[in-house]
């Protein structure tokens, strides 16, 4: 490649970069849209609900597509798509092949999937840049408040109708899902994100820190107090395990700050002194119950062996993705006068769908979010982008462990938002090729980083994060 070559494609990278910034931000605006429109959607449980916010997203992405290309912006590609995309053409064997027990299920689950497949590449596309992180941050900060507020206003008000007019006295609604366990995995994957804006460090603040942080922990703390009032064992019992994963994160940064720790260990006491107000009496009688051999988890634990028998049935490519409704009967090793629709433990229920093949591009997905989510950005990178990452890492550890004990990825609401965090997480640890220098920047985006200050560096791609 010549030296002209060369200065003529450096040319087309800087040209590219407004438009790359522009459909950053499209690509953050219909990604984050979309996923809270399907919380706010009764949990997109319909399938009007859902069918209509994945249209949206298919648009939104052959938006992207188009008018990105057109305009010079080479599209990225990260290595967490990989998995992704082969889980679904193992899912798409299943139906065209007729691998799948019933192929109508596997079909529609099919489309569901290429809805979670469209909100990840655009979360992967948009959050290259550290601006609309934070928005991100901003954003769910203000909807976790705004969701626990209504969620708290239902419970006081009319525990069985949603917004007032729908009524859900079948189930066990709580704020806009009819599942109050679906309810607690989307908090899950909120507090975590509210918890880290509320009470990350400002500069140059007049206000006292304390006085801050009381007014902007609100919000975070109407949001767990809906978790409390929600009665969801495994909504608890995720949140203790992304305080875990939280400790084991932010320990380094706080070991060394004596004050700071202190600081953060009276916000969470005060948290927690909060979520008294709005009664705990339920939720430790729910508790309790597990030590007396609770029929709730015994089923559970029961329709997971019914799992694995379909599992050693069907041991490679499973009986078909969706089709759990319609072949649990079969195997079900006892009847206790309910029809499960669902396992109840998704790792389970996808063992038994797709088999070793899923399996493996499950562990294959989580394992890289793990590492693009906890790979370290470089000396000079923002606090808050460390910390928001890190946040996301903690939402998606805390809604896979919920996955355990319900069926959380079968809530199209919180499949979209588990898969938005996710692709949040892994955009900034890739530094491959893509857009104008790189999914994270190319040679001519670190060369800035290099010759540039740390603070106020704009660029295309890696030099962006030290911003």
């Amino acid at each position: 490649m010549t030296s002209q070559d060369m200065a003529v494609a450096s040319a087309r990278a800087i040209v590219a970069v407004p438009a790359e910034r522009q459909w950053a931000r499209f690509a953050f605006w219909a990604a984050t849209g979309c996923a809270l429109l399907a919380v706010v959607l009764i949990g997109a449980a319909s399938v009007e609900a859902w069918v209509a916010v994945d249209c949206l997203l298919w648009l939104a992405l052959a938006v992207l597509v188009v008018g990105a290309a057109a305009q010079g912006v080479r599209l990225p590609w990260h290595p967490i798509l990989w998995p992704a995309l082969a889980y679904a053409a193992l899912v798409f064997a299943q139906w065209h092949w007729r691998w799948s027990a019933a192929p109508a299920l596997t079909l529609t689950g099919l489309l569901q999937l290429a809805g979670c497949g469209a909100i990840l590449y655009l979360a992967l596309f948009a959050f290259r840049q550290p601006k609309n992180l934070r928005w991100l941050g901003t954003v769910l900060w203000w909807f976790t408040g705004a969701l626990g507020a209504e969620a708290l206003f239902q419970f006081f008000t009319s525990r069985t109708e949603i917004y007032g007019f729908r009524n859900a006295a079948y189930a066990t609604p709580v704020g806009p899902f009819i599942y109050h366990n679906h309810f607690a995995g989307c908090m899950d994957l909120l507090l975590p994100v509210a918890m880290v804006v509320a009470f990350w460090p400002r500069r140059r603040s007049r206000e006292a820190a304390w006085m801050r942080w009381l007014r902007r922990g609100i919000l975070p703390a109407l949001g767990l107090a809906a978790v409390i009032v929600s009665q969801s064992r495994g909504g608890v019992f995720a949140l203790l395990v992304e305080a875990v994963v939280a400790a084991a994160l932010f320990w380094r940064s706080f070991a060394r700050r004596r004050r700071r720790r202190r600081a953060v260990l009276i916000a969470t006491a005060a948290l927690i002194g909060f979520t008294m107000l709005a009664g705990w009496g339920p939720l430790v009688k729910r508790l309790g119950h597990l030590d007396k051999h609770d029929v709730s988890a015994l089923d559970r634990l029961r329709v997971a062996e019914g799992c694995l028998s379909i599992w050693r049935a069907h041991p490679w490519v499973g009986s078909g993705f969706a089709t759990f409704p319609v072949v649990y009967p079969r195997y079900e090793i006892f009847d206790s006068g309910q029809r499960f629709l669902e396992a109840h433990n998704e790792y389970a229920q996808m063992l038994a769908e797709t088999g070793v093949a899923g399996a493996v591009c499950v562990a294959a997905f989580a394992i890289l979010l793990a590492y693009f989510g906890l790979r370290p950005l470089g000396d000079g990178a923002s606090r808050r982008v460390i910390y928001l990452r890190k946040a996301l890492v903690i939402a998606c550890a805390g809604f896979l462990f919920h996955s355990f004990g319900d069926f959380q990825f079968h809530s199209p609401a919180n499949a979209l938002l588990f898969f938005l965090l996710a692709g949040a997480a892994g955009a900034a640890g890739w530094r491959g090729r893509g857009g104008a220098a790189g999914l994270n920047g190319g040679p001519h985006a670190m060369r800035s980083v290099r010759r540039g200050p740390r603070r106020g560096v704009r660029g295309a791609g890696n030099d962006a994060w030290y911003a």
